[in-house]
């Protein structure tokens, strides 16, 4: 049975922009590169929280992705600037399950604001250690 997450661990806000090698001909982003945030946004969580993963890979202990999930809602775009929402929602002995959610919040070619949601993932992985 998992753990109820702690409260105090809650939610971390982490930005990216959009690089122009992650994009296609039409200056969209590729869709498999929501993942590539969503892990950035993943090591950003736990560094606010004193966690460094390299510490974690020392000691044996991996995390490794088993599921993902992304609906993506609207594309993200060259130089957009996306705000990406991690969120612990499950914490147990073997796993840790993170939801995330992103939103352009300015997109920088077009010198407007845009709020929409870009993509809402959701992101387990199964914690293991090396024996």
């Amino acid at each position: 049975m998992a753990d109820a997450p702690d409260a105090k661990l809650g939610t971390s806000h982490s930005e990216v922009v959009v690089r122009f090698c992650e994009t296609d001909m039409m200056g969209v982003v590729h869709h498999a590169n929501y993942l590539v945030y969503c892990e950035a946004a993943r090591v950003d969580w736990l560094h606010k929280r004193g966690v460094r993963y390299a510490d974690w890979e020392l000691l044996g202990v991996h995390l490794p992705v088993v599921e993902a999930r992304v609906r993506f809602r609207q594309p993200a775009r060259f130089q957009d600037r996306l705000a990406i929402e991690t969120t612990l929602v499950e914490l147990s002995r073997v796993a840790v399950r993170f939801r995330y959610a992103s939103r352009a919040v300015r997109c920088c070619w077009r010198r407007r604001t845009r709020s929409s949601p870009a993509s809402d993932t959701t992101w387990r992985s199964s914690a293991c250690r090396r024996t």
